[in-house]
């Protein structure tokens, strides 16, 4: 996610890598995206909506590039943004991956979230701004693709495990399984 919102995470996101992508066995697929391109929030249509930006590099000049240039051609706009078909069209360019690792904001609930079907192999979230609560949208998205979530305090795996009416605790707050969504208890 490299809308405006993003913007203080990620330089966080280039030091790391900095660090970590020359390695042989490092992270070289990415998917940049931006919800649209500017695209008039009134013609977003979910699963279609674009902005995104693929890369396969190990070198962190070009990905720094691509980078810049899907931020630079799209903010975001409305709050909602494209998580999924990024997902989906990054599944397109390596069918090869066997896990995604996504980083969001976790105040912008995806709006393609029935798209999650598609999606057959696990995603390992980070989401940013998460300090006073979790998304529930998030954890949904987590419980139903067999997914991960981390934050700065806890590395969580077994969601999918979790049954209606169970509950779970994370960074200090528990959220509950209600109707198969999750609720702040």
């Amino acid at each position: 996610d490299v809308t405006g919102s993003m913007y203080p995470y990620l330089a966080q996101f280039q030091m790391w890598h900095k660090l970590h992508l020359e390695q042989n066995n490092g992270n070289h697929d990415f998917m940049f995206f931006n919800d649209g391109d500017n695209k008039p929030d009134l013609i977003k249509v979910s699963g279609n909506v674009g902005g995104l930006y693929y890369i396969n590099t190990s070198s962190f000049e070009q990905l720094s590039i691509t980078m810049k240039k899907a931020m630079l051609r799209g903010g975001g706009g409305d709050l909602p943004e494209n998580n999924i078909e990024a997902v989906i069209e990054g599944l397109k360019k390596n069918p090869n991956i066997k896990e995604v690792i996504m980083i969001a904001d976790n105040y912008a609930t995806p709006r393609d979230l029935e798209l999650l079907k598609m999606v057959k192999v696990p995603i390992h979230l980070i989401l940013c701004g998460a300090q006073k609560q979790i998304n529930p949208a998030y954890l949904k998205m987590l419980r139903d693709n067999k997914g991960s979530l981390h934050t700065m305090d806890q590395d969580l795996y077994d969601f999918s495990k979790l049954n209606e009416g169970q509950s779970i605790k994370i960074d200090g707050h528990t959220y509950r399984v209600s109707g198969g969504n999750f609720v702040k208890s």
